[in-house]
């Protein structure tokens, strides 16, 4: 019996390939874009706005900061409020904007940027009134009433204090010594 080869419709091919691909688990998910707006929604009223009373209603009772530097106290919407209080101390007229954005499951990333004026408190008063601009990466962990159960922050603290007229050195090279504690010289 001779074969016959039965060529499918492009509808046809349509049609299987967007089947497939919505049998296919979506990495984003309904949670990932409603975690999205309650990040910025937090950025909004929190930062932006300055209803530091907002914070629980952001931030879960057993929040966890696992930032480099963080202290072993990061727990909590009272530290969160706590480090808002401190930066807004430093930087009265800071304001944040997200650079971007993305999310997967229950976990947000956002690379966002600050300007600030600094105060007489930041950087023990030799920096008031220098203009600073700063960039970092916050990732965020929703948990299931969405509020943020955990964060991880890398925050570019070396070019603020640089702003701030300070001059940032290697250790060991304080005045100008290598690490055996002799001048660079001959």
């Amino acid at each position: 019996m001779p074969q016959v080869y039965c060529r499918p419709s492009r509808l046809f091919i349509a049609l299987a390939a967007t089947l497939c691909l919505a049998a296919l688990p979506s990495f984003a998910g309904p949670d990932a874009a409603r975690n999205k707006q309650l990040a910025q929604d937090f950025i909004d009223v929190v930062y932006n706005g300055g209803d530091l009373d907002a914070i629980p209603r952001f931030i879960a009772a057993d929040f966890v900061d696992h930032s480099p530097g963080a202290p072993p106290d990061a727990r909590g919407p009272g530290f969160v409020r706590r480090q808002a209080e401190g930066t807004y101390a430093a930087f009265p007229d800071l304001k944040f904007a997200i650079e971007r954005m993305l999310a997967e499951g229950d976990l947000v990333a956002i690379h966002w940027s600050s300007e600030g004026t600094a105060s007489a408190q930041a950087a023990g008063g030799g920096a008031e009134g220098k203009s600073v601009r700063i960039e970092g990466i916050s990732i965020f962990r929703y948990d299931d009433e969405g509020k943020v159960a955990e964060s991880w922050d890398l925050v570019d603290r070396a070019g603020m204090m640089a702003q701030l007229g300070f001059e940032i050195r290697p250790p060991g090279s304080a005045d100008g010594e290598g690490e055996d504690g002799e001048g660079g010289g001959e």
